[in-house]
């Protein structure tokens, strides 16, 4: 059955060469927009494919040609609100793997992702 699935990424230069190529064998697709934003980034193509099974994400077997993409957006979600209450690790002790400082009350954006990836005391990136 053909379904609308979805691939994300972080690049503009990276959805311009898509839009004009397609997509390589071994791409992977989400079934949800919110994980094709989460994994892959804010440029998130809607694709017309042909899915067998009930797999959260599926993996194209072929290239798919540019005609088989129905849309492109640009998500770019802006913090409303923050609430320094809620903890990300639901009170349980986050070390960051460069200082060992609590990084469990890492802010989220609206869709689940740190907005700054850093070590609040050590400014490191932690994945």
């Amino acid at each position: 059955m053909k379904r609308i699935v979805f691939h994300g990424t972080h690049k503009k230069e990276t959805a311009d060469k898509i839009l004009k190529s397609g997509f390589e064998k071994g791409t992977y697709f989400a079934r949800h927009l919110q994980d094709a934003i989460c994994f892959g980034g804010k440029y998130v193509f809607y694709v017309a494919l042909k899915v067998v099974g009930d797999n959260w994400q599926i993996v194209c077997r072929k290239k798919i040609p540019p005609s088989k993409i129905k849309q492109l957006v640009n998500f770019n979600p802006k913090e409303i609100y923050y609430n320094p209450k809620i903890r990300f690790s639901k009170g349980k002790l986050i070390p960051c793997h460069n200082c060992g400082a609590d990084i469990g009350s890492v802010r989220l954006s609206i869709l689940g992702k740190p907005v700054i990836a850093r070590c609040p005391k050590c400014n490191k990136r932690f994945n």
